[in-house]
């Protein structure tokens, strides 16, 4: 039997029920079909279209596979089971942000039993929280409740404050929150977990090379799980402060990593793991406001929903680019070309165009969306 030669760009490369179809269609010629007969619909060519569109997602499993194998190709649930198999890592899943909601009547109304999963409260942007517990809130008095989110994410991670609605009003009936309980975090990202298990290298080494740090700034101490709060860490180890300093910097997906609880935890973790001679300091990343100016043009859409969707793509793409930005051309930050074709992606998007200058990043600085809904855009139909 003949092998037939393919190289791995072909291997991974989804082939189209068009050309699959293009494809079945010259085998039936070559067994002497007469294949120019056919007319859409009839018989042979409706076979022709099924098999080649069963062929067409076959060619997605193989693309899958042999992608899955490697950690610069493999994505998903491949890149999950290959961190697994081969790093030892497991990919941090989802969770949900649960806030401590303080419901208060009004004096003269009368008590109002909340049952637990019953009612919803939201902010005034829509992020909505369902009560988990329950209990009677007393006329001219308050109640304090377990407030669950809707979706997993760390956009529900809302300041005090700012759950101010209930979803069904309830007369004499307010609400606000108190603070977070439990922080909400996204499922680790593709990026995050690559970077997880590049890392993981250099922990093998007999000193501790700046891929060492990265990793446990990373990882729980468990050398297993994602460290909660860490996202993206960056290590200077080019004697930033003297000979035998290093400096590493913490973010999350909003910015940089809490200073309180997070950057102690990690500091204390990569002190155990330095070289006697090397003076280590654990930072939270200083914070460097993205805000981009100029136009993007839709269609077929709402100016309000491209808005909503693009600043969805922006916040996004801020949480996947690392600490000190991209290196290109000499250079480092978040450039416009990045921007425009994150917003380009969004469903209604024809035509973005971007009038700011770069953005450009020093080491240990992380974007941070500005204060609004991306104030400098504006998303006009066209």
């Amino acid at each position: 039997m003949a092998i037939i030669p393919i190289t791995f760009a072909q291997l991974v490369q989804r082939i189209s029920d068009r050309e699959m179809l293009s494809s079945v269609i010259e085998h039936f010629r070559v067994a002497d079909f007469d294949v120019d007969s056919w007319k859409a619909g009839g018989g042979y060519h409706t076979v022709a279209r099924a098999l080649s569109s069963g062929l067409s997602v076959l060619s997605e499993v193989v693309q899958m596979v042999a992608a899955g194998g490697y950690l610069d190709h493999a994505r998903g649930p491949w890149l999950t089971l290959l961190a697994r198999s081969w790093f030892g890592l497991r990919r941090r899943a989802a969770t949900y942000a649960v806030q401590t909601v303080r419901l208060t009547l009004d004096a003269g109304a009368s008590p109002e039993p909340i049952v637990a999963g019953t009612v919803w409260v939201t902010t005034e942007s829509g992020l909505r929280f369902n009560l988990t517990s329950g209990g009677t809130v007393p006329s001219g008095g308050s109640l304090t409740f377990s407030a669950k989110a809707e979706h997993p994410g760390s956009e529900y991670n809302v300041s005090a404050g700012t759950i101010t609605r209930l979803v069904t009003p309830r007369p004499g009936l307010t609400a606000t929150n108190t603070g977070l309980t439990t922080a909400g975090l996204a499922e680790e990202r593709d990026t995050e977990l690559r970077a997880r298990c590049r890392a993981r290298w250099g922990t093998l080494a007999a000193h501790s090379p700046s891929s060492t740090y990265a990793f446990w700034a990373l990882t729980d101490d468990n050398g297993i799980d994602a460290r909660a709060g860490v996202t993206r860490c960056y290590v200077d180890d080019s004697n930033p402060e003297g000979a035998g300093t290093v400096n590493v910097y913490l973010a999350d997906e909003a910015g940089p990593a809490d200073p309180v609880v997070v950057v102690p935890e990690v500091d204390t973790a990569l002190q155990s793991k330095r070289g006697i001679s090397t003076v280590l300091r654990t930072l939270g990343a200083v914070p460097e406001t993205i805000n981009p100016v100029g136009t993007v043009w839709v269609r077929g859409t709402t100016a309000t929903e491209a808005q909503a969707a693009g600043s969805l793509a922006l916040n996004t793409l801020l949480a996947e680019t690392p600490i000190g930005g991209h290196a290109i051309g000499g250079e480092r930050g978040l450039f416009n070309d990045q921007i425009a074709a994150a917003l380009r992606e969004v469903p209604g998007v024809v035509r973005v165009s971007l009038s700011s200058a770069e953005h450009l990043l020093s080491i240990g600085e992380v974007p941070v969306a500005p204060a609004g809904d991306w104030p400098g855009l504006s998303f006009e139909i066209t």
